[in-house]
């Protein structure tokens, strides 16, 4: 690259990849591209991260980019129809965020390159080490993204209200839950304190995947759909939902003894979470992004901490359920025309550089957990660390065969359950009764294939490797 053309950029621009995201009071020069370097564009959708992506991509341009004669023209864009336009229009930009459907239907027509055809792909997915998912970024035997980051659950507790309520250890420190049954145990001590304080918040107006199906899904080794749960016999084609019964009877209990906070059918997750921040709730489940809004949303008013999600009687507590976060593709015009430099950018986004400043900026765990290796301490809030170590980076993913349950879904029923108007049995058995008869019809119509789909589970288990044959 030239003799780099230079304007000032605004101070609140984030620092560069080496420094992070943010602490640097001076403000950051911006490079401009020379005419003749390669410039390669990249379209993002994550407006959350776009200050410190912003930052890192000046401070590439400024250094690895300009011996490169390299440049990177970075934009942050939220409409996901201008990845459309672009598309019909055969104007990809080289590197660029979709969604899952978009990214689906762009590889379909051709649109996307792989990663493994790319100058240098083989060697990069090597050293990225990530296995692939048959059926979604792993498509006849190639590579077209990989998942930098991640989300995960856990449960958020209030240390001041565990330590009047004495669930203490042997050192006199809050002793979180370690199973459902704690949950509801503690729970009941903490809304005998009375003056307003309930133990648990179960914001159901939200729905059950995010605060119990999808948390508790990895103890039962299931995909977090209905119709693949892994108490569906592929062999006489009957369904079990029996196991639900083990993940919501807690709540139930909870709400007959008193010790949810009031009107759970009808709380959001905000107004949950505000209660928490306040002070008079004693734990409620939450995501890893929970950490920004109990430090800058609602700010918390109390002592707290997180812990894993507990696990059901019985079952080892472990690390669980990661929800993969945004990835970004190639255009494969871009990558026929500019390979190599193309090549270079990805790399450099997928850094363990690029990643831990992320990281360190609080915006999004590392799918990876080599960044818990380098990253800085003093600059990561120790609450986001801590549901960092909840990720497992051996998680196993696949693309499960799925087929239609006719009728009310299970989030349906519980609202049921939770009026009244039906038993959490009656539930577990009509849903049973509906999802044995639907799935023998796709069966026989052969819109489900129960052999792929028990190919699917013994790899979830890590009882076989990737069976490249799965390409139903």
């Amino acid at each position: 690259m030239k003799k780099l053309m230079a304007v000032a950029l605004s101070l609140s621009l984030a620092v560069g990849t080496f420094a992070g995201c943010g602490g640097k009071e001076e403000a950051k020069k911006k490079a401009k591209a020379d005419s003749d370097d390669k410039v390669i564009t990249i379209w993002s959708t994550e407006a959350a991260a776009q200050v410190c992506y912003e930052g890192l991509v000046d401070e590439w341009n400024a250094s690895e980019g300009d011996e490169k004669n390299i440049f990177i023209d970075y934009v942050t864009t939220t409409d996901s129809q201008q990845i459309d336009v672009a598309q019909q229009n055969g104007q990809l930009p080289h590197i660029f965020s979709a969604s899952g459907n978009q990214r689906e239907k762009f590889t379909k027509l051709g649109d996307v390159a792989a990663i493994n055809d790319l100058p240098g792909g083989e060697e990069f997915l090597k050293d990225f080490d990530q296995e692939p998912t048959e059926g979604d970024n792993l498509i006849d035997g190639k590579v077209y993204w990989i998942y930098p980051t991640v989300r995960t659950a856990g449960l958020v507790y209030n240390k001041d209200l565990f330590k009047k309520a004495g669930i203490v250890d042997k050192n006199g420190e809050p002793s979180p839950p370690e199973t459902l049954s704690e949950v509801v145990e503690y729970a009941k001590k903490i809304t005998a304190l009375g003056g307003g304080v309930y133990g648990f918040a179960f914001p159901l107006g939200w729905g059950t995947s995010y605060t119990v199906t999808s948390p508790l899904s990895s103890y039962y080794k299931t995909e977090t759909k209905e119709s693949s749960q892994s108490f569906i016999d592929l062999d006489t084609f009957e369904a079990d939902y029996s196991n639900y019964k083990e993940q919501f009877q807690w709540i139930l209990d909870m709400e007959k003894d008193g010790s949810l906070f009031p009107g759970a059918m009808t709380l959001n997750n905000d107004n949950a979470r505000a209660y928490f921040s306040s002070g008079i709730i004693g734990m409620i489940p939450a995501i890893s992004w929970d950490v920004g809004v109990y430090t800058d949303q609602f700010p918390a008013e109390c002592d707290w901490a997180v812990c894993q999600y507990p696990a059901p009687d019985g079952r080892e507590l472990n690390k669980h359920w990661n929800q993969r976060g945004a990835s970004m593709i190639i255009s494969k015009k871009a990558a026929e025309k500019d390979g190599e430099a193309v090549m270079e950018v990805f790399k450099f986004l997928y850094s363990l550089e690029t990643r831990t400043a992320i990281f360190e900026a609080g915006i999004n765990l590392s799918m990876k957990t080599d960044v818990l290796e380098n990253y800085d301490k003093d600059k990561v809030d120790p609450h986001f660390a801590q549901f960092a170590q909840f990720v497992d980076e051996t998680n196993r993913y696949a693309k499960a065969e799925a087929f239609t349950i006719e009728g009310d879904g299970w989030a349906t029923l519980f609202q049921k359950i939770w009026m009244g108007e039906m038993t959490i049995d009656a539930a577990i058995k009509d849903i049973g009764a509906r999802a044995s008869r639907d799935l023998k019809k796709a069966v026989a119509k052969g819109d489900y294939d129960a052999q792929r789909q028990k190919r699917v589970r013994r790899y979830l288990n890590g009882e076989d490797g990737l069976d490249l044959s799965m390409t139903h």
